[in-house]
């Protein structure tokens, strides 16, 4: 039975295959296609690979731009088709570059940024940001820099200061011999006084003293003064201190009307600098002896009544301040009494090492508070020990001390220091940021040896002490004539509630 299925299915297996060739035998008289022949009505097959040419947009070729289409090309495809020419630059463009707008290739509309290659001030036109020249110097665009008036191109136009709203003016020059070497200036309402010390000559030691107007003539002059220390303007007189012999010291009184006093003041200290404070029941001379804060009290026939010695060893400043005077060690500053007691008045935020104080007629103190030879504080001590600050002061690029006087009349401060001369800045009241700025340097070979500044009548008056090609000098300078302008006089602020 098994035998008879198995040859059943074998003859339909058979039967199936003979069907299947037949259907699939050609017709008579038909061949089959050849595979190598392509029908020419048919159009070509797209190639397996294929890239789009270029980014699509605007590019600049040649000083053209011209657009780029989007455009599908065989990968053996060796060169992209250029496009058509849309706008031709007045002032060329980057070879090569592509953007999306024509203001993006073109150099005359194209935005400049710092570092931007250059030949001139027009290459770096129109800028990203702010204002940009050309750097002759580096080929780039760098950022315009205000002129400085300092004697220099310094925003590359090719003019020098040309924006400077006044020039310096010379007001005097005194002449010094070659061994004589500025040690202090003093200025009041009407006139300044030079002091000076020679060379120590055979174991002496002499100076010399000019008292000119503020137009720089020579009102009156003092020779062979021993011991030339300081001289300061207090208390409505230029005071002058001798320290002639061991333990003794000759204070010159200058008054305004002309008339001058001196008083012979016994046992003080003999450490230079030192100065002198007085009131009403005599004087108190102090100085830094052997690193320590010593004062001495004094008649005011000169008889010394009690010294006091203190282990403070940084003095930043002293000065009178509202009918007193006062002393400055480190960020303290501290009140002196007839009796040599000392104190605390204020504390400064900061630990300085330099102040320059600016008193003013109603008892409050202007202080420029240096905190390196960069940076200074601008602050206000008043009477009762509160102390209003008005900000911060970039005084670069200037260097070593920073010299400040005050106009009593506006409360306008100058400031000077030494650079490629000796630059002076002007602030308005309260300001931090100078509303002006002048450089003096009366010839090239000028070398600043000291710098005194003060007000004078209406007017600022810079002393530069220096010595150039000829014998050394002082030179008195206006720094600046238009700063002379009188304005009315700004009310007192009240202190501030904190300090």
């Amino acid at each position: 039975m098994e035998d008879h299925r198995s040859m059943r299915a074998a003859a339909l297996i058979t039967l199936g295959l003979v069907v299947l060739a037949i259907a699939c035998a050609p017709e008579e008289g038909r061949t089959a296609p050849d595979a190598s022949i392509t029908d020419a009505s048919e159009p070509d097959a797209p190639s397996e690979c294929m890239h789009e040419c270029s980014r699509s947009g605007l590019r600049c070729r040649g000083g053209m731009i011209i657009e780029v289409p989007p455009v599908l090309v065989s990968c053996d495809t060796t060169r992209c088709p250029d496009g058509e020419v849309v706008w031709e630059c007045e002032r060329g463009c980057p070879e090569g570059l592509l953007a999306s707008e024509v203001h993006q290739i073109c150099d005359e509309t194209r935005p400049k940024a710092a570092g931007d290659p250059c030949v001139a001030d027009v290459d770096c036109e129109p800028a990203l940001a702010g204002t940009l020249v050309c750097d002759g110097r580096s080929g780039t665009c760098i950022a315009r820099v205000a002129d400085d008036c300092n004697g220099h191109d310094d925003d590359f136009d090719g003019m020098i200061d040309e924006r400077c709203t006044c020039s310096p003016r010379l007001v005097a020059t005194v002449g010094r011999t070659a061994s004589d070497s500025p040690l202090g200036v003093s200025f009041g309402p009407d006139r300044i006084v030079l002091l000076r010390e020679s060379e120590p000559d055979a174991g002496a030691h002499l100076g010399s003293l000019i008292v000119t107007d503020g137009s720089g003539a020579t009102i009156t002059e003092m020779t062979d003064l021993p011991g030339p220390s300081t001289v300061t303007r207090t208390a409505g007189e230029h005071r002058v201190l001798l320290q002639d012999a061991l333990g003794v010291s000759t204070l010159i009184r200058l008054r305004d009307d002309g008339t001058e006093e001196r008083v012979v003041l016994q046992r003080s200290s003999p450490v230079r600098p030192a100065f002198v404070h007085g009131d009403d029941s005599g004087w108190t001379m102090i100085s830094l002896l052997s690193g320590r804060l010593t004062m001495t009290r004094h008649t005011l026939a000169g008889e010394r009544t009690a010294i006091r010695t203190t282990n403070e060893v940084t003095m930043t400043f002293q000065s009178e301040h509202a009918g007193g005077w006062v002393v400055g060690l480190d960020s303290r500053i501290l009140r002196a009494s007839a009796t040599l007691e000392l104190s605390e008045h204020a504390t400064l935020p900061l630990a300085p090492y330099r102040i320059e104080p600016m008193p003013l007629p109603d008892g409050r103190t202007l202080l420029l508070v240096e905190e390196t030879t960069a940076f200074a504080q601008l602050v206000t001590l008043h009477p009762d020990g509160t102390i209003q600050a008005h900000g911060e002061i970039d005084l670069r690029p200037t260097d070593g001390p920073k010299r400040a006087a005050v106009d009593p009349a506006t409360e306008r401060v100058a400031i000077a220091a030494r650079h490629a001369g000796v630059r002076v800045a002007l602030y308005e009241p309260g300001s931090t940021t100078p509303s002006a700025h002048v450089v003096l340097q009366p010839t090239q070979s000028f070398q600043t040896r000291s710098i005194a500044i003060g007000h004078v009548g209406t007017g600022f008056r810079v002393v530069v002490g220096h010595r150039d090609a000829g014998d050394p000098a002082w030179t008195i300078f206006d720094p600046c004539p238009e700063w002379s302008i009188t304005a009315t006089r700004r009310p007192p602020p009240s202190s501030p509630s904190s300090r």
